[in-house]
């Protein structure tokens, strides 16, 4: 198909040879495409061969991506702790490299060290102040402290950064103050929700749920 066209194009390039820079672009470019396809043990041989590539080049930023792309692989394939392996060693090579504390804050988070996590989301947002997805994490971190008004600061500063993300972010507060007994404040971040993304079917069977338990204590109240 196209991809395997475009990552025959991308070959040719590197058989034709030129800067070692613009080769280890077209190994991260490879690597990526693979790794989308599931391709994972031949997108990780294209992130090896950039780290063995002789200094000065890569970049230490290149180096670092492919330290983070071998991590997303690994986190992919649920080896966790190897892939916050990965991520530390991209950081170490290259501390103000914001996707690593990113992804080692997501890993962090999945293997339930939340201060950890935290720790690392939020230098990513330092680094990069429109990083919405480590936003969007602190927001889940923060949710599951219950910690609402918190998450709630968060996730709006990842709704902004990225629109995309600010359904599933009123989905996400709704849905914990609805568990939670705060069924007003629910349907209002539900109803947010769902006027984002009116297709958006895990906010519309909990919006109709808050409302039904709404109705049922306004019931209650009556009698």
């Amino acid at each position: 198909g196209e991809t395997e066209r475009g990552l025959a194009e991308l070959r040719e390039a590197i058989d034709i040879g030129g800067s070692v820079e613009s080769e280890t672009i077209t190994h991260l470019t490879i690597a990526e495409a693979l790794a989308k396809e599931g391709e994972y043990d031949r997108s990780k041989a294209h992130y090896t061969t950039i780290l063995r590539m002789a200094d000065p080049w890569p970049r230490r930023s290149f180096r670092a991506e492919a330290h983070c792309g071998i991590a997303r692989i690994l986190s992919d394939q649920g080896r966790r702790h190897d892939a916050i392996r990965e991520y530390e060693r991209a950081i170490s090579m290259l501390p103000s490299y914001a996707p690593a504390h990113l992804g080692l804050g997501i890993a962090l988070h999945g293997v339930k060290k939340p201060q950890d996590a935290l720790d690392h989301l939020r230098e990513a947002t330092r680094l990069d102040t429109d990083c919405a997805e480590a936003h969007f994490w602190i927001g889940n971190i923060m949710l599951n402290a219950r910690r609402f008004n918190e998450a709630a600061a968060s996730y709006e500063l990842a709704a902004q950064a990225d629109p995309k993300l600010a359904a599933p972010a009123h989905c996400n507060l709704g849905v914990r103050l609805l568990k939670a007994g705060d069924v007003d404040r629910a349907i209002f971040y539900l109803e947010k929700s769902v006027q984002l993304n009116p297709n958006y079917e895990q906010a519309r069977q909990q919006l109709a749920e808050a409302r039904r338990q709404k109705s049922v204590s306004a019931d209650d109240t009556a009698q």
